[in-house]
């Protein structure tokens, strides 16, 4: 597997409001097995004035495994305006 960068590695996708204590603690484990090179999670790995969509849709895209984190709430999480974000 190689890194992110160069294609390949892990890709982490989660929903803050519900599995976000359980993607990290999954980042920290795959990341001391595979080097923190090799896993992509959003929060520690966009650098800072990056295009957050451009660079999501770049390393899905270029990743071997994505890692689809749903949690319990998924289907019931609304915005703020109350009204469920998954349709």
């Amino acid at each position: 597997m190689s890194s992110p960068q160069g294609g390949g590695g892990i890709f982490i996708s989660y929903r803050r409001d519900d599995v976000a204590a359980y993607a990290g603690r999954l980042y920290d484990r795959l990341s001391e097995r595979f080097g923190k090179d090799r896993v992509f999670m959003d929060t520690g790995s966009i650098p800072v004035g990056t295009e957050f969509t451009k660079e999501i849709i770049t390393r899905v895209s270029g990743s071997d495994i994505l890692l689809a984190l749903i949690g319990r709430d998924w289907l019931a999480i609304a915005d703020d305006t109350g009204r469920r974000r998954i349709g």
